[in-house]
């Protein structure tokens, strides 16, 4: 059930990274969150399965902007400043998340 919720991320991520401009977009950051989700719901081989799965979406739109194919740019300013605030205030909240899980588990202790 995990790998299919992340699975959805991952397409939702690597369509929108399609449409928006491609690796240089900040947009496409978001896939790193897929391993440490991965990582904190089911434990290690989920989170080095997700490492290799979007280090090669990743990696794939790194190529395809080496070779010079320009992505579609179909987000309006609009829209680019809303998932950029998207970007910034989502791994601020993953911050604290993370803190806290970890502190939580250190006091489990």
């Amino acid at each position: 059930m995990c790998s299919g919720m992340l699975a959805c991320g991952m397409v939702h991520q690597v369509t929108f990274t399609i449409y928006s401009g491609g690796f240089s977009n900040s947009t496409v950051v978001w896939l790193a969150i897929l391993p440490m989700l991965a990582g904190l719901i089911v434990g290690r081989q989920a989170a080095l399965l997700w490492f290799v799965l979007t280090m090669f979406g990743a990696g794939t739109f790194y190529v395809i902007e080496l070779t010079g194919i320009n992505l579609p740019m179909a987000i309006t300013p609009t829209g680019r400043l809303m998932a950029h605030a998207g970007l910034v205030f989502g791994w601020i909240t993953m911050s604290l998340i993370m803190a806290w899980v970890h502190m939580s588990a250190w006091k489990a202790k």
